[in-house]
């Protein structure tokens, strides 16, 4: 099947001339992954074969099962804790999307401010991914400590998220103004990495924020979310993903947003 798909879609793209861009290039950022993977150049000059284009998509599909099932779930969560906050969200779906049938896309979720600075909070309290490993090919210099190269080193983002040098001394707190521009730009491009960072970041960041919030848009368009858990009650038990300890236990009772 996705060997069909990257078939297809290359003889689009032939058909309509499409440019290949150098890695990194602006162009390649408008891109859909597919796309992306189908026109970027690598170093050698070279394109992605099919093989390695259909085992990026596969992970893609694979990786972003669970982690997008848990993060939707946390994110429900977090809005049935705290009204106030599911308020503002139901109130920018009510002007975005004024009615039912209004279409579903990129120009109608980039509206969606609030709602994506509501799904920032919520990873950055519920990184679904809580660790990950990298090698480092070179020696590095860590906090006065040299550490020679192709060591194993693992980050912890579930730290990371609440360090109070970061989020200030209430990290655990949920505030999704947080995620205001001008709070995110006095403050360190690498403080907050739900999806890591740099060249190794995860492949799949922008489909799985749209699909975010296509999830929570019509969960909330239908549905008022009631829990009887604190957030102080929240303990995960970790793997691969962060996993809640106990049944999530929201509610789901019909509105009549329209």
């Amino acid at each position: 099947m996705l060997k069909e798909i990257i078939q297809e879609r290359k003889k689009q793209l032939a058909d309509c001339e499409g440019k290949a861009v150098k890695e990194g290039g602006s162009q390649a950022k408008s891109l859909n992954f597919l796309d992306q993977i189908l026109t970027i150049l690598r170093q050698d000059g070279t394109y992605f074969p099919d093989k390695e284009i259909s085992d990026h998509l596969y992970g893609i599909v694979a990786a972003g099962n669970d982690t997008s099932s848990l993060s939707i779930s946390y994110t429900c969560l977090f809005l049935a804790m705290y009204p106030e906050h599911q308020a503002k969200v139901v109130a920018e779906i009510r002007e975005v999307f004024p009615s039912p049938h209004t279409a579903v896309n990129q120009d109608t979720l980039r509206q969606l401010e609030y709602t994506e600075m509501v799904l920032k909070e919520t990873l950055r309290l519920c990184p679904v991914v809580p660790f990950i490993g990298r090698n480092n090919a070179e020696p590095i210099e860590l906090d006065g400590f040299q550490i020679p190269p192709w060591q194993h080193i693992c980050f912890n983002f579930y730290s990371l998220h609440r360090r109070k040098d970061f989020w200030g001394p209430d990290p655990e707190r949920f505030d999704p103004d947080r995620f205001r521009p001008e709070a995110v730009k006095e403050r360190h491009p690498y403080a907050y990495l739900p999806f890591s960072g740099g060249f190794r970041n995860c492949i799949g960041n922008r489909y799985a924020m749209n699909s975010l919030k296509i999830m929570l848009v019509r969960i909330l368009q239908e549905f008022k979310l009631d829990t009887s858990i604190r957030q102080a009650d929240m303990r995960f038990r970790w793997a691969i993903t962060a996993k809640l300890v106990g049944p999530h236990a929201v509610t789901l009772t019909k509105r009549n947003l329209y």
